[in-house]
Parts: C-alpha cells; sequence; structure tokens
C-alpha cells in the first residue's frame, strides 16, 4: 500500500479523516505527545502528499527541506522515483533519529500540488518573517502587572487566524523561491529551537491544515476524467497521424477504456497497468480492425494512441531535467524505467492483438498481428491529415488541450495558463518541423515552453511544473517508443534501435531547450535582484 509504512487513507473526502494514520515511530523516537513527535509528523506526511500528487523530485526536496528546517527539524532526504527516504532528528535526545519510507504511485494531480505548495510556503513564509509565536497562535505573556482580560487574549489570536488565512488566500508577499533559499543560506546553525510543549496543539492544529489539504475533494470528477481520455485519445491521433472517421471513433473508445481502467487501477493500486492497459487496447484494437476492415480503422493508430497516458516520453524528459538538477541516480533509473515502459506497452499490444487473431481467425498465419505501417501512410481512403490545415489543427488543438488539463487534474484557475502553454508548444513544433528536423523542433519547442513555464512561476508566484506539463504533453515522443519495442520484440533489430535513438534524441533536445531557458532567464534575474540590492540569484527552478 502507498504511503508511510501505514495503511492508505480513503478516496478524497472534504475533512479528513477522524484518526488519520501516523509513521511508525521506532523505540528511540519520541512519545506521540511531544513537539518533536508532531513535528516529524508533520515534515513526513507533507512530503508524502507532496509525493502522491506527482511534484518532481527536486521540488519535494526543496519544500521538505524548507519546511524542515522552519520548523528547527534535522533532516536528509534520499530519492528515487518511486520512493523517498527520510532520515528526521540525530543522535541529539532532543531530536532522537528516525527514518520514515514513503512509496506509492504517483498521480499527476497538478491541482492537489498547487494547493500544497501553496500551503507550505504560506507556513514558512509566515514563519520567517514573524516570531515562531506568532506562527502557532500562542499569546504573547502580558507585562508584569498588567492584566489582560480572556476576550482580549481571543481577539488576538483571532486577528493571527485571519492573518494567516489571508497569507493562503492571497500569496501575496510570501518569500519564497530564491528568497526562501536565501533565507536559509544566512541563517543561523545554532538557532534556538522553538518547540515547546505549549506548541503541541498548535502542531496539531497545522497537522490537521493539512489533512484538509491533502483530502479536499478534486475539481474534476472521476467521470470527467475518464471521458478525457477518449477525447485526448483522438485529439492526439487527428494531430499527429493521418486518420480516417473510423480511426477517430475507434481511438476515442479505447481511449475510454483506457481511462476506465486506469481509474480502477488506481483505486486498487495495481501496479501493472502498463501490461494491462495495452493488452486490453491491443485485443480490443484488433477486434475493430478485422470488423470494419484495415483499410477503415488502423491498429497502430487505435491501440497506440489509446495508451497515451503511459507514453514514456514525459518520464524521459523529466528524467534528464532530474539529471540536470543534480539528482543523477533518480534520472538514471527513471531513463531506464522509460524504456522498459516502452517495452512493456509494445508487448501489451502485440500480446493482445494475437490473442484474438488466435481466437477469431485460427488460420491466420502463425506469428501476425494488427498493422502499424499504415500509422504513415496518408493514402488510405478518407485519410486526413490535421496538420495541414490551420484551421483543422485549431477545431482540434482547443478539445485535445482541455482534456489535457482535466487528464493532469488541473483547477479551472490554472486552465488558461496551462492551454497556452500547450498553444506555444503545438505552434513552435509545428512552424519548425516545416525548415528544420524533429530534434531540432523539439528542442526549439521545450525552449519556448521552457521560458513560458519559468515566467509564469515567477509572475504568479506559483508553481511551473503544470505549465510544464501541459507543454510537452502534446509533442513529447511516445508512439516512436512504441514502435520501436514492437520492432523489437519481432527481431528487427535495426528498426528498434534506430525508433530508440530518435526517442533518446528528441527527449534530450526538449531538455536541452528547457535547460537554455533556465540559462536565458538567469541573467535577467540576476539584473533584476542586483537592483534591490539582494545579489545573485540561482538558474530558476520548476
Amino acid at each position: 500500500m502507498p504511503g508511510i509504512a501505514t495503511k492508505p487513507h480513503g478516496g478524497p473526502a472534504a475533512r479528513p479523516p477522524a484518526a488519520p494514520s501516523d509513521p511508525p515511530m521506532p523505540a528511540s523516537a519520541p512519545p506521540p505527545q511531544t513537539p518533536v513527535y508532531h513535528a516529524y509528523r508533520l515534515v513526513a506526511h507533507f512530503a508524502r502528499a507532496m509525493f502522491l500528487a506527482g511534484a518532481p523530485l527536486y521540488r519535494i526536496e526543496l519544500r521538505v527541506l524548507e519546511l524542515a528546517v522552519a520548523l528547527h527539524v534535522p533532516i536528509t532526504i534520499a530519492t528515487l522515483p518511486s520512493a523517498i527516504l527520510l532520515a528526521l532528528g540525530g543522535s541529539s535526545s532532543v531530536f532522537p533519529p528516525q527514518a520514515v519510507a514513503i512509496s506509492g504511485l504517483p498521480a499527476n494531480n497538478m491541482e492537489k500540488l498547487q494547493d500544497l505548495d501553496r500551503w507550505v510556503r504560506s507556513l514558512v513564509g509566515t514563519i520567517e518573517t514573524r516570531s515562531w509565536r506568532e506562527v502557532l497562535h500562542v499569546p504573547r505573556p502580558p507585562a508584569h502587572g498588567s492584566i489582560v482580560s480572556d476576550d482580549e487574549v481571543d481577539q488576538q489570536q483571532g486577528r493571527l487566524l485571519e492573518d494567516r488565512a489571508a497569507l493562503l488566500d492571497e500569496q501575496e508577499g510570501v518569500p519564497q523561491g530564491d528568497d526562501v533559499e536565501g533565507m536559509d543560506a544566512a541563517r543561523s546553525p545554532t538557532a534556538p529551537v522553538a518547540l515547546s510543549a505549549a506548541t503541541v496543539p498548535q502542531l496539531e492544529r497545522l497537522y490537521t491544515d493539512l489533512q484538509f489539504v491533502v483530502h479536499a475533494a478534486g475539481w474534476v470528477p472521476s467521470w470527467v476524467s475518464i471521458l478525457a481520455h477518449g477525447f485526448a485519445a483522438a485529439g492526439l491521433a487527428s494531430l499527429w497521424i493521418p486518420v480516417t472517421p473510423h480511426d477517430i471513433v475507434a481511438t476515442f473508445l479505447l481511449g475510454l477504456v483506457n481511462g476506465l481502467v486506469t481509474y480502477y487501477g488506481h483505486r486498487w493500486h495495481l501496479a501493472t497497468l502498463d501490461v494491462i492497459v495495452p493488452f486490453l487496447t491491443g485485443a480490443i484494437g484488433q477486434v475493430f480492425e478485422m470488423l470494419l476492415g484495415a483499410e477503415n480503422v488502423c491498429f497502430g493508430t487505435s491501440a497506440f494512441m489509446s495508451c497515451f497516458s503511459f507514453y514514456p516520453g514525459i518520464p524521459s524528459t523529466v528524467a534528464l531535467v532530474e539529471i540536470a538538477s543534480g539528482n543523477v541516480v533518480a534520472g538514471i533509473v527513471r531513463i531506464g524505467f522509460s524504456f522498459l515502459r516502452s517495452v512493456f506497452l509494445g508487448f501489451g499490444n502485440q500480446v493482445g492483438s494475437r490473442a484474438v487473431i488466435a481466437l477469431l481467425a485460427p488460420n491466420a498465419p502463425t506469428g501476425s498481428w494488427g498493422d502499424i505501417a499504415c500509422m504513415d501512410d496518408a493514402a488510405r481512403p478518407n485519410a486526413f491529415v490535421v496538420r495541414n490545415s490551420w484551421w483543422a489543427v485549431l477545431a482540434v488543438f482547443f478539445p485535445l488541450s482541455l482534456a489535457v488539463n482535466n487528464i493532469l487534474r488541473g483547477h479551472p484557475r490554472q486552465w488558461p495558463w496551462m492551454t497556452l502553454s500547450s498553444a506555444l508548444g503545438v505552434t513552435t513544433i509545428l512552424l519548425t518541423s516545416l525548415t528544420f528536423d524533429s530534434g531540432v523542433a523539439a528542442a526549439l519547442a521545450g525552449f519556448v515552453v521552457g521560458i513560458y513555464s519559468h515566467c509564469y512561476s515567477r509572475w504568479r508566484h506559483d508553481i511551473g511544473i503544470a505549465c510544464l506539463y501541459a507543454g510537452i504533453f502534446l509533442f513529447a515522443p511516445g508512439p516512436a517508443f512504441m514502435k520501436g519495442s514492437t520492432k523489437l520484440l519481432t527481431s528487427d533489430l535495426h528498426d528498434s534501435v534506430s525508433f530508440a535513438l530518435d526517442v533518446v534524441v528528441r527527449a534530450l533536445s526538449i531538455c536541452i531547450g528547457l535547460y537554455l531557458a533556465s540559462l536565458a532567464l538567469f541573467p535577467f534575474l540576476r539584473r533584476a535582484r542586483r537592483g534591490t540590492g539582494e545579489g545573485d540569484a540561482p538558474p530558476p527552478s520548476f
């Protein structure tokens, strides 16, 4: 089960569970009623929430470290693509050591990720700009000889609660990004520990606030997300592959199958969805091809494009970004897993197709399965190439972008910015593909999306990963991975290696474009900060 070595919470709810599970405590850990225990629990559950929401590993490290330093909790973080290890405390009696292992199936939940990021930035920023007692709503003791009524104390606490709520809602003036990093660097390592017995109720209140954020019901209903998988599959197929009306309908239906199986697979914590989904789409796609004819329905288009949510293109791109950010081990593991996932997808499609042929057409030649060469054939009857008409591109793009925003579980307040990022990426790659090869076009598109995501993050004081994912989602390599894996499974070594190299070059091109976007913005940010006397800033991150 995913989580911190404990049974997972229930599904999304408006309120947190009555008795939330806590991390396991070793014999040397603090007892449950001490402030150190509550601080450990707050840090561990925040890291778990960020991990399961699909945050990049470098962002998890940054935010968890900021929270731990703000709470004066010693911490060491080790990250892997499928797990996070936290070493809390040290050898002192004040902070006894505790190890926490976090694992599970991360989901791309941009709304939840934004809410968590805002919550921790508000808390850390308030701790940095106010005293610890004010953050925890503990009233200051009255001056000697003065008399303070209970009503005045309640009014003081009420004002502090209102200020804190305003920070959570407005997010104005809250230190974040480089500002927080500068504060961390300037803080004395011997800062006095502010945890005391009086802070236990307030730490519990902060933990309850975190549970409200984690278990809040998402804006996108489940049935909308399932329906969005169908529209996204049909839209991606129409945008990049010559399609017939039968192809669009078949891909839409198989996309619904993908969305339905994925939804229940995440609820049941299935770790083999990247084999189950392509097997089902391959089997059903083969049935469509046999019933409607290969000239009307292309097996490769319907079966491959309906598995878009499992494409290894985005994981491989994120892996290279992880390597560039210093997480070499996690990045290398992600790259290896990306290639392994492509083999799973191709294997599942082939097995599903061959199983149907063996059952429904036993006299077919041995080893025959669905046709994938039709994915590049624009001469099929009634085939239409959407990319050749800008009006057709516009007609396909907006429903596709809306579906992608729902699949990424973005909030409506994020949709305009995510749609603009997708439009910039698609427009750039369509225009540059007319002059440059696919690698250069992908690099330029990644550069444009990276610049936009950085600017959005700086201007809106918000996460840029939502815009980044939405931007590269529509042109990250996907079908090429699956084509290469099918060639590998059919012993066509030359074509499989060619496809693999093409995919790696394209993923590297996107990563180079994102890295160049960081370098391009760095001088401007440095000049701006020098003008305010704050010194240099490191290259921005997402």
